[in-house]
């Protein structure tokens, strides 16, 4: 009777084994339980079929600046049109100018050799001196001329390295009308030129209707609806209507 009992009890309990494992076993299929996949809830007011709207990420339009006179002069079904179109930038119109006139002035100064020759005619003079002093003269071509350079590069301690500086003055008239004038300092001897359109702040050139856009032009350029083109066909029979 014992006997008989332990295959049945080990067979048990590996099939309870198996169950905490989370093993369903049968006699076709046996596989480990897995969660169902998570569906999203879709509206019941979207339609079947249908792709929910997508939002554009900010950045993927153009960066449009705009000022804010002409801005503040467009209605509001205007400005929310711009907005599906470009990044816009609204600034004032001071911060952006067109250069009348540029004058330039060299304000570079040249380097010193001064302490560099002074030093060395000190260490040559001391070393012949002490070259000379004495009973024995103890004189060494080599030795005057070590003495004379360690003198050269002490001396130039003294001296001062050259240094290039151009001072240009910019004549500018910002968008509002007001010519103000104004002065950078340069390493370099170059300069914007006169005409060019520019950001006052830092004289980097802009597009020029950053300086002369109004409210007709802005309306012309950015708010008119896109030309629509005939279909091909229906050109070239217009075209061969015209034909005698």
């Amino acid at each position: 009777m014992k006997t008989e009992l332990y295959p049945a009890a080990l067979l048990a309990t590996v099939v309870c084994a198996a169950c905490a494992d989370g093993v369903v076993t049968g006699p076709a299929v046996s596989g480990r339980y897995s969660p169902p996949p998570q569906v999203s809830a879709v509206p019941s007011d979207t339609a079947a079929g249908t792709a929910p709207a997508t939002v554009a990420p900010p950045g993927t339009h153009p960066a449009l600046t705009v000022s804010t006179v002409v801005w503040f002069a467009l209605t509001d079904g205007e400005r929310d049109t711009v907005r599906d179109r470009y990044d816009v930038n609204v600034s004032e119109l001071a911060n952006y100018a067109l250069i009348l006139d540029v004058q330039g002035v060299d304000e570079s100064t040249p380097g010193t050799v001064g302490g560099s020759a002074l030093g060395g005619s000190l260490g040559s003079a001391m070393y012949v001196d002490s070259a000379f002093r004495g009973p024995s003269i103890n004189y060494s071509a080599t030795s005057h001329f070590g003495a004379s350079l360690l003198g050269a590069v002490i001396g130039s301690s003294m001296d001062r390295q050259a240094q290039r500086s151009f001072r240009f003055r910019y004549s500018v008239k910002d968008g509002a009308g007001n010519i103000n004038q104004f002065d950078r300092v340069s390493p370099e001897p170059f300069h914007q030129p006169v005409g060019a359109c520019v950001e006052v702040a830092s004289l980097t050139i802009m597009p020029s209707s950053h300086c002369a856009m109004d409210l007709s032009s802005f309306r012309e350029q950015y708010l008119r609806p896109p030309a629509k083109t005939a279909p091909a066909g229906v050109r070239r029979a217009g075209v061969e209507g015209k034909r005698p």
